[in-house]
């Protein structure tokens, strides 16, 4: 009996002598078998999906004043706005797309390790939404930025980005994250060059969000924090798990 593979490779070629009535040589085991063995590769989609939901969700649900607490401290007003910034500050949803997939596509652990880091991360700070509702008040008024393709393209983020959910920094602690994931990982543990430019990118993307005004400097304090602690978690309280999952075990095999 044919497989999945063998169909899409020999009959499919074949033209001349392919028939409509051959697909029912593929039985739904061939399917059902190959989602079995690619678990691994949903973890990411169904998180994408659920986290989008809940957070455009708690972006709607914007608190009111007395339940509002301000994200600020004194050196929030020492950095200045600089829409330059907003290069880096994107590029954030490449690098950890990139990150994810690469890892996905290379080394299951490492894959696993980055699941949870950053997704784990990422549920965290959901929660801490919902029960500690915060924002900021440092964006600068819309008529003292400079007239310029980058601060229109702000102007267009801040419409369909509101200034609540801010603590911890989603921007921050992914970013953070990733750099953990990748210096700790099999692949970059040794070399020095890809940590330190992945480093340098980490940390422009992290500055990004106070010289935007998109978070106070607590928010990325915060963000630090979640991500020593998920770090803990991962790395040393949840490592033999991860050794042990049913996923590395299949590919071993």
């Amino acid at each position: 009996m044919k497989n999945l593979g063998e169909f899409r490779i020999q009959d499919l070629k074949e033209r001349k002598n392919f028939k409509f009535s051959s697909l029912k040589n593929i039985k739904k085991v061939d399917v059902t078998k190959w989602v079995s063995n690619n678990k691994e590769i949903f973890i990411a989609f169904i998180f994408i999906i659920i986290y989008s939901i809940v957070f455009y969700l708690l972006e709607k649900r914007l608190p009111n004043d007395a339940d509002y607490t301000s994200m600020y401290c004194a050196l929030d007003d020492k950095i200045p706005f600089c829409e330059y910034f907003l290069i880096p500050y994107y590029t954030w949803h490449a690098f950890m797309v990139i990150t994810v997939l690469y890892f996905l596509f290379t080394d299951t652990k490492d894959y696993l390790r980055s699941c949870v880091m950053v997704f784990g991360g990422m549920t965290v700070c959901c929660i801490i939404y919902f029960f500690f509702p915060n924002g900021q008040n440092l964006r600068p008024a819309v008529d003292t930025l400079r007239d310029n393709f980058l601060t229109a393209e702000i102007i267009r983020l801040w419409e369909v980005d509101t200034c609540t959910n801010v603590f911890p920094s989603i921007h921050v602690y992914d970013s953070v994250a990733a750099l953990i994931v990748i210096c700790k990982s099999r692949e970059f543990h040794k070399n020095r060059l890809v940590k330190w430019l992945i480093g340098v990118l980490v940390f422009l993307i992290s500055i990004s969000t106070v010289f935007l005004k998109q978070h106070s400097i607590l928010d990325g304090f915060g963000a630090l924090i979640l991500a020593a602690v998920m770090y803990v978690i991962t790395y040393k309280l949840l490592d033999n798990k991860i050794s042990q999952c049913s996923f590395l075990k299949k590919n071993k095999g």
